[in-house]
C-alpha cells in the first residue's frame, strides 16, 4: 500500500509539473493569428510646432509596430517589445467609458495641438475616439501616456506591416527642372520618399517623369514639397503614364 501511495504521489507531481510548464509558456496570441494583427491603433497627427507624428499599433501579442512619419525617427516602419506595465495601464484606462464618450462642450478650442485618432478592437466591439482641437484632463493624460510609451521604447526597423495594411497606389509626377540641374543629384533630396527619376520625357526640354515609393511617406506631402522646390520650374501629377511612349 505504501508503494502504491508513493507511485500515485510521483504521478501527480509529474502531471503538476507538466501543467505548470504549459501555463508558463502560454501566449496571449493564437498561433494561427497572422503577423501584424493588431488590437489597438493610435494615430498622432501634426501640430504647428515639431510634434512627433506617427501611427502606433499594439499587436495581439502586446508587441508594438510603429510607422514613424516625422519628428521622431527616420520615416519608416519599426517594431519593438513594449513596456508591459505601461501597456497594461493603458488598457485598464481604456476600459473606462469616460475616454470614449468625453464631455468636451465646455472645453476651449486649441488649434495648434496635434490631432489624435484611436481605434480599439475590444472584445465587446470596436471603439473609436477622435480628438481634433478639444481636450480635457483625462484625454490629455491618456495621449501623454501613449506618447511616453512610444518615445521611451527602443525601436528597430522592421519589414512587418499591419495585417490589414494596404500600400498607397503608385503615383507619378512630371517635373520641369531649371537649366543646369542634374536630375540624378536633384532626386536624392527626396530619398525619404523613395523617389526616383523614371525617364526624361522631352528630348529638347528639361521635363522628367518621377515616381515615389508608395510605402514611404504621403503623396500629398511629396507633391507639396515639389511645389516649393526652388530647383523646379513646374510640377504636375501624371495620371496617364501607362499611355506615354518612351522618348
Amino acid at each position: 500500500m505504501r508503494y502504491i501511495l508513493f507511485f500515485l504521489f510521483i504521478v501527480g507531481l509529474v502531471i503538476a509539473t507538466i501543467s505548470c510548464k504549459c501555463t508558463k509558456h502560454s501566449s496571449t496570441a493564437d498561433a494561427s493569428t497572422p503577423p501584424g494583427t493588431w488590437i489597438l491603433k493610435y494615430d498622432r497627427g501634426p501640430c504647428f510646432g515639431s510634434c512627433p507624428v506617427y501611427t502606433l499599433y499594439l499587436l495581439t501579442d502586446h508587441h508594438g509596430l510603429l510607422y514613424a512619419k516625422t519628428n521622431l525617427l527616420p520615416q519608416g516602419w519599426y517594431a519593438a517589445s513594449l513596456d508591459q506595465k505601461e501597456v497594461d495601464e493603458l488598457l485598464r484606462m481604456l476600459e473606462l467609458d469616460k475616454y470614449w464618450h468625453p464631455d468636451l462642450s465646455d472645453q476651449p478650442t486649441i488649434s495648434d495641438q496635434p490631432s489624435h485618432h484611436l481605434e480599439y478592437k475590444h472584445p465587446s466591439g470596436l471603439r473609436i475616439l477622435d480628438a481634433q482641437s478639444k481636450f480635457n484632463t483625462d484625454l490629455s493624460d491618456l495621449f501623454r501616456k501613449f506618447n511616453h510609451l512610444v518615445e521611451e521604447t527602443k525601436w528597430d526597423t522592421s519589414s512587418m506591416r499591419p495585417a490589414d495594411f494596404v500600400p498607397q497606389p503608385s503615383l507619378d509626377f512630371i517635373v520641369q527642372l531649371k537649366a543646369g540641374i542634374d536630375p540624378d543629384k536633384w532626386i536624392k533630396k527626396y530619398a525619404t520618399y523613395g523617389a526616383t527619376v523614371k525617364r526624361k520625357i522631352s528630348p529638347s526640354q528639361t521635363y522628367y517623369l518621377i515616381s515615389k515609393d508608395p510605402a514611404k511617406g504621403s503623396s500629398d506631402n511629396f507633391y507639396a514639397a515639389l511645389k516649393r522646390d526652388q530647383d523646379l520650374i513646374g510640377v504636375q501629377i501624371d495620371s496617364h503614364t501607362e499611355n506615354r511612349n518612351k522618348q
